[in-house]
């Protein structure tokens, strides 16, 4: 069987006032449900499963309905485990809406089994609920289905809020594939059959790499034997992306400013970007940097360049222009500018033209 594995959609989550390119994130979160429809059918996926999280909140029968609109689209079937935040032990609206898809909810912490006779596959779901943290034990999820590939669906794995935790002797293990909801990506573990997709769009710069879902084929040989293929295709809209710059103090500010946007473009406007300089800091760029601000979804400009460096070549080397001599004027320890005075001839210098363009 080929089934899709994605987790941590967060359809609900909104935009930030601080940052312009949230403004229609709530929309966005949606379109990547419709990519990931779009995903089952171009792949011709059995099964989707969606483990954890699928909305950053207890969802409304209103939020169910066009998710089950969209569902209603695939031949494929669709299994879901809610994770904390859309979990609630109250209602369990998630599983108790009338889906009129073919949508298999487990939810709560009962152990739950669907067999499926054409895939020869057996699927174990364990709900989150807030009321029990306890870990279930492997007694209670013991295959139902002997000969059948196992695959058991989690919120969570190896944690105080978990379903369960691994067996020391991973061939106790009687699962085939074991898919969790972890926001950080898991790509197997040694000697366990244990994957997360991670969280589907990133969340912030501590988890650059690839987003999107899990492409995974299961199948069983003539002899009973499984054999199992995962890959991770890449699905999300933004990315967010590192730029490190080493510089010299001989480029200028438009110099800088367009390696930053060549970058941009070449790694995708739609990106989140912060840019980290190393390196002397030229003179064009030691009052401008935040000007880079304005370049895209350019969300911090990250300073670890050696201003000292750049002082000691004006020194050796002698002012060559009136940028130069402003820096040792505001370097003198006696008779020298205030930082205030400073900023301000500085800002005038950089912002007059030069007959260069420069």
């Amino acid at each position: 069987m080929r089934f899709i594995h994605a987790a941590n959609l967060k359809l609900g989550t909104g935009s930030d006032p601080s940052r312009e390119w949230t403004g229609n994130r709530e929309e966005e979160l949606w379109e990547d449900v419709e990519k990931l429809a779009d995903a089952v059918r171009n792949l011709s996926a059995d099964a989707l499963f969606l483990t954890g999280n699928v909305f950053d909140h207890v969802p409304s029968r209103e939020e169910l309905d066009r998710l089950d609109s969209l569902f209603l689209r695939l031949s494929a079937r669709v299994f879901i485990v809610p994770g904390e935040l859309d979990a609630d032990e109250r209602t369990e609206r998630v599983r108790h809406f009338p889906w009129r898809s073919r949508t298999k909810v487990f939810a709560g912490d009962a152990v739950d089994r669907v067999y499926v006779p054409g895939w020869e596959a057996e699927i174990t779901g364990v709900g989150y609920t807030k009321k029990n943290y306890s870990i279930v034990s492997w007694g209670r999820i013991e295959p139902g289905v002997r000969g059948a590939m196992q695959i058991l669906l989690l919120p969570f794995l190896g944690s105080t809020y978990t379903a369960m935790l691994l067996p020391e002797d991973p061939g106790k293990l009687p699962y085939d594939y074991i898919g969790t909801g972890q926001s950080g990506a898991v790509k197997g573990l040694p000697g366990y059959p244990v994957y997360g997709p991670g969280c589907f769009e990133p969340e912030g710069f501590s988890g650059q790499k690839n987003h999107g879902f899990l492409l995974c084929e299961l199948k069983k040989d003539d002899e009973g034997k499984t054999s199992l293929n995962v890959r991770m295709i890449r699905n999300a809209k933004r990315e967010y992306r590192t730029l490190k710059l080493l510089l010299t103090w001989e480029q200028t500010f438009p110099e800088v400013r367009d390696k930053v946007s060549e970058a941009i473009e070449e790694l995708g406007a739609d990106n989140v970007y912060r840019i980290v300089f190393s390196g002397p800091v030229p003179p064009a760029l030691f009052y401008r940097k935040e000007e880079l601000l304005t370049l895209g979804n350019v969300t911090e400009v990250i300073d670890r360049t050696t201003e000292e460096e750049l002082f000691q070549h004006v020194r050796e080397y002698g002012p060559t222009d009136l940028t130069g001599r402003l820096l040792l004027n505001y370097q003198e320890e006696n008779g020298g500018m205030t930082e205030k005075a400073f900023r301000y001839a500085l800002d005038a210098l950089l912002k007059t033209p030069r007959e260069s363009g420069k």
